[in-house]
């Protein structure tokens, strides 16, 4: 066993231990711990610190401060003391987060965490399920290929699905989804919510995206920072575009740069709102809903290096 302590002290400190149980506070400071692959008791003490349990049934208490706490593989317990602290997860499969528990490659005990970030890392068809995590953010981030699912929970949350065919669902609170190339599914729920359906840098080209905005006022992002969103075949649907809540489609350029039609694409009574590109391609369709000429519901935004705005 290694136990590592001493006075106080305001240092910064790095600290990695080996794969014996150790004991380890890091005291005050802006400390980085290691612990290595024993089961390990880690303190952070007073600081911003980042604990990482490595290997192992591990034990990380940040502490004061605001904290990042990783408890690797093993069934750890992570108690992030005062401050608002981020759980850090980096996972290959599925992952069920609440208030409590943290459930993936193995089952961590969660205890006065308010931030959660969680990375997929493999191509699999993955299920990541926040749905029941209700005391902060979450961050969910598909950086594999697969055809993943993504469920936020009742804060305002940040959906990333990358590559794949994949269906985020923001749930509670003031999301923004990303769903990446290939076709998307993504739904935002209660609250405000943005959407990126398509890829921010290469665009949407031959993506068919579905987005449903949910209640409150929601933002769909149809131009990239560098010109249209959808190319080829690609386009996208938005199923509930309400005026009534305010919500916005967002388009790079002016209003000159697109060609609007009323044409039947959800086969309804009612028809929809098309939206072509000048080359006559067709990008997005706002179902049910007549917003031709309308200026509220329209924000049209030059395109930029910085981004849209």
């Amino acid at each position: 066993m290694a136990i590592i302590s001493g006075s106080p002290t305001s240092g910064n400190d790095r600290i990695y231990a080996d794969d014996a149980n150790d004991i380890i506070d890091a005291l005050a400071g802006n400390d980085s711990v290691g612990g290595g692959g024993g089961n390990d008791l880690i303190y952070g003490s007073e600081g911003d610190d980042k604990l990482d349990g490595g290997n192992g049934n591990d034990t990380l208490d940040g502490g004061l401060g605001n904290d990042t706490l990783s408890g690797g593989a093993g069934n750890d317990l992570l108690r992030g003391g005062s401050g608002i602290d981020l759980l850090d997860v980096d996972t290959a499969g599925n992952y069920t987060l609440t208030n409590t528990q943290g459930i993936g490659e193995g089952i961590d005990t969660l205890d006065s965490i308010e931030r959660v970030f969680i990375d997929i890392r493999d191509d699999g068809n993955n299920f990541i399920d926040a749905s029941a995590f209700t005391v902060g953010k979450v961050v969910l981030d598909a950086g594999g290929g697969g055809n993943d699912t993504l469920l936020g929970g009742a804060g305002d949350d940040e959906l990333n699905g990358w590559y794949g065919n994949d269906r985020l669902v923001g749930n509670a609170g003031n999301d923004n989804l990303s769903g990446g190339r290939d076709n998307d599914l993504l739904d935002g729920g209660a609250g405000n919510d943005t959407f990126f359906a398509y890829s921010v840098l290469s665009g949407g080209a031959n993506d068919l995206d579905t987005l449903t905005g949910g209640t409150g006022k929601d933002f769909f992002y149809i131009g990239t920072q560098y010109g249209t969103g959808y190319s080829g075949s690609g386009s996208a649907t938005i199923t509930d575009f309400s005026l009534a809540e305010s919500d916005k489609i967002i388009l790079t350029g002016s209003a000159s740069f697109y060609n609007f039609k009323l044409e039947n694409f959800g086969g309804s009574s009612s028809l929809d709102t098309s939206i072509y590109s000048s080359q006559n391609d067709l990008i997005a369709v706002a179902l049910d809903v007549n917003v031709i000429g309308n200026n509220n519901a329209f924000i049209f935004a030059q395109a930029n290096p910085g981004g849209l705005g």
